[in-house]
């Protein structure tokens, strides 16, 4: 049986890349944290960065895991579906 080759967005990322990026930066522009801060900030860069030290890492290491626990649900899905 052939196989229909679907063209790829980006052939360099992956799909679990994809799916983090996607997530991440949905998030991360969604946060109460990350836009309006961007957006009034007034210092320098570095200050910036600092006060963005909590809920950035938080959103990454959600964003992470939710990935992860849906990129393995969606092979396991197709495993069985192959099977069947």
């Amino acid at each position: 049986m052939n196989k229909i080759e679907r063209p790829q967005l980006l052939p360099y990322l992956g799909r679990f890349t994809l799916l983090f990026l996607l997530m991440f930066g949905l998030t991360a522009l969604g946060s109460p944290l990350f836009l309006p801060e961007f957006l009034l900030f007034e210092g320098t860069f570095n200050e910036f960065l600092k006060d963005l030290v909590i809920g950035i890492p938080v959103i990454v290491t959600q964003m992470l895991v939710f990935s992860a626990i849906f990129f393995w649900w969606q092979r396991k899905a197709a495993k069985k579906k192959r099977r069947a």
